[in-house]
């Protein structure tokens, strides 16, 4: 298990995350997103601050925001070698997703001996064992701290296969400030399959498992989730749990770093 994840700027990045906690959980305009900051509202935030962390950590993450006018933002606040990445965002209240995310279970075609478990707070082989798949999968796993739920509540949810392989996993984190807008939604993220064990519909099923259980725990009104258009896989077991576009708006990240992976 690795307390802080990936290249060592990327470490450096969830270091600060920790070390920022005590502002990001009062300051309803941001949010902790692990391996980087999420960006809800900048005036509420104050762009001078947020100038500052842009540069310390060369990515913030802005959820929920018109493309153009975030990119314009972008482009006069942090400057033109600054790019940006944009995800789809999808969302649907509580009752809908559960819905769907009961049909998906139902449905799902579970080889005999596999097992599920929804963690709150994982055992550092648990940690290590998600890591590593993200990691495979080409995702920036959640720090161990975060995984944890010392941030931020956050469940993960693990499919074993009948060896006791971790087969898949999934994220979900309440992680928003309740005066922001996002406030009582659930982040779903870190959705990662093992390739070999991918096209038998487990992104799905480890998906739904984990909407299903993070609202008996956490009793979120509403969940969000988000992929880029090219990730098909990801955008199907986003659908399948009953999330649709958010219409008009989607989620940049902003960034100088050589990787950007998505939260």
């Amino acid at each position: 298990m690795a307390e802080y994840v990936g290249s060592e700027r990327r470490q450096d990045i969830q270091r600060r995350l920790w070390q920022r906690r005590d502002w990001i959980s009062s300051t309803p305009g941001v949010s902790d997103g692990g391996t980087s900051l999420g960006v809800l509202d900048p005036a509420r935030a104050g762009w001078e601050r947020l100038l500052d962390i842009a540069h310390e950590d060369g990515i913030l993450q802005f959820l929920f925001v018109d493309r153009d006018a975030c990119e314009r933002a972008v482009a006069t606040n942090l400057g033109a070698e600054w790019k940006t990445i944009v995800s789809s965002a999808h969302t649907a209240a509580a009752d809908k997703v559960l819905e769907a995310c009961e049909r998906v279970i139902a449905a799902a075609e579970v080889p005999a001996g596999w097992r599920h478990t929804s963690l709150f707070n994982p055992t550092e082989s648990q940690i290590a064992e998600v890591q590593a798949l993200n990691l495979e999968t080409g995702l920036v796993p959640y720090p161990a701290f975060y995984a944890r739920s010392e941030s931020v509540p956050v469940v993960t949810t693990c499919l074993y296969d009948d060896r006791g392989a971790l087969a898949a996993t999934a994220s979900g984190a309440y992680r928003f400030h309740p005066a922001s807008r996002l406030a009582g939604h659930l982040f779903g993220a870190k959705l990662s399959v093992a390739p070999e064990r991918r096209r038998m519909g487990m992104g799905k099923y480890v998906n739904a498992i984990m909407l299903r259980d993070s609202h008996a725990q956490l009793s979120w009104s509403a969940a969000i989730e988000q992929a880029t258009d090219d990730n098909g896989p990801a955008l199907s077991a986003i659908a399948a749990c009953g999330l649709a576009p958010v219409g008009g708006l989607t989620s940049v990240a902003a960034t100088v770093l050589d990787e950007a992976e998505l939260d």
